[in-house]
C-alpha cells in the first residue's frame, strides 16, 4: 500500500521530462547557430581579407611580371624545341633514299656517268651514259639481279637506249620502283 501513494502528482514528473527536453533542444539549437556563425563569419574574412580580389591581382601581377623577363627566352627555347621534335618526327617518317641510290649507283661500271637522277615518292629516274654497251649492258644485268634479289628495287623499267653517233655514247634511261 505504501508503495502505490505517489506525494508528485503525474503532470509534473512529464512537466520536468519535457523540460529537460526542451532544456537540451534549446543547447543544441544555440550551438548550430553558434557554429553557423563563426563559420560564416570565418569564410566572410578568408574571402574578403586574406583572398580578396586586390591580393589576387596583385599576385597575378606579381606573377606575370616574373614570367614575362623570362617569357622572351623561355618562348624561343619552346619554339626551338617543338621545332626540333618536329624535325626529328619527319626524320623518322622519311623514308631513306640515300641506302637505295647508293645501292644503285654501286651497280654501275667505273666509266658510266650519271647525267641525272631524280627521285619521287618511292620512284627513282636515272639517265645513265657510257662509251661502252658492254658497261650498259652490266649496269643493266647488276639492277636485275638487285630486283631479283629484293635489295632496295621492286621493279625496273627501261624507258629507252640511245646511241648518239656524234660522240659514241650510249645513253640509257630507266625508272625503278622502291620498295
Amino acid at each position: 500500500m505504501i508503495s502505490d501513494i505517489n506525494l508528485i502528482s503525474q503532470d509534473l514528473s512529464t512537466s520536468s521530462k519535457e523540460s529537460k527536453a526542451f532544456k537540451r533542444l534549446r543547447l543544441i539549437a544555440t550551438l548550430s547557430i553558434s557554429v553557423v556563425a563563426s563559420l560564416s563569419i570565418f569564410l566572410f574574412l578568408l574571402n574578403h581579407v586574406f583572398l580578396s580580389p586586390s591580393s589576387i591581382i596583385k599576385q597575378q601581377n606579381a606573377i606575370i611580371e616574373n614570367l614575362s623577363s623570362l617569357s622572351g627566352k623561355q618562348a624561343k627555347l619552346i619554339i626551338l624545341n617543338q621545332r626540333l621534335n618536329d624535325i626529328s618526327l619527319l626524320l623518322k617518317k622519311r623514308t631513306n633514299y640515300d641506302l637505295a641510290i647508293d645501292s644503285i649507283l654501286q651497280q654501275a661500271p667505273l666509266d658510266i656517268v650519271t647525267t641525272s637522277l631524280s627521285v619521287e615518292k618511292g620512284k627513282v629516274s636515272m639517265i645513265v651514259s657510257s662509251d661502252s654497251l658492254h658497261s650498259v649492258d652490266s649496269f643493266i644485268n647488276g639492277l636485275k639481279s638487285m630486283v631479283a634479289k629484293k635489295q632496295f628495287i621492286k621493279n625496273i623499267t627501261v624507258d629507252n637506249l640511245i646511241f648518239n653517233s656524234k660522240d659514241s655514247s650510249y645513253s640509257l634511261t630507266f625508272r625503278t620502283d622502291l620498295l
